[in-house]
């Protein structure tokens, strides 16, 4: 199948000619939400911290509240929920934070609905 950009069509590398870069764009768009609006609260809980077996990988389950306010508007910008942050130790031995899923909110889900078991 060849690749055919803007039709929704997937090039024969599948995933391998994907690029993600935050760079000077990204950059900008956060100190344009820093320049822009206030930090209200900033309110982390961490509530779980799991270290792979291999010792090499690792996550944690972090609750958050943080409210930006718009300078002008006056307007909020509320994130809050749970959130997975993934790191990774580095051959040198450094720990490296390399993901975080969207805050999602659970406080609609009774306990005990939902069960993951290890394997």
């Amino acid at each position: 199948m060849a690749a055919d950009a803007g039709r929704g069509t997937i090039p024969p590398n599948g995933s391998l000619s994907w690029a993600a870069s935050i760079g000077s764009a990204g950059r900008k768009n956060w100190q344009d939400l820093f320049d822009s609006h206030d930090l209200v609260p900033y309110r982390r809980e961490t509530v779980k911290i799991e270290v792979s077996a291999e010792r090499d990988g690792a996550f944690a389950v972090v609750d958050i509240d943080t409210l930006w306010r718009h300078k002008m508007t006056g307007a909020d910008n509320h994130w809050k929920g749970r959130v997975c942050k993934i790191y990774t130790k580095t051959a040198a031995g450094a720990w490296k934070f390399i993901f975080q899923t969207g805050a999602l909110d659970y406080s609609s889900v009774s306990h005990g609905s939902c069960r993951m078991s290890r394997q």
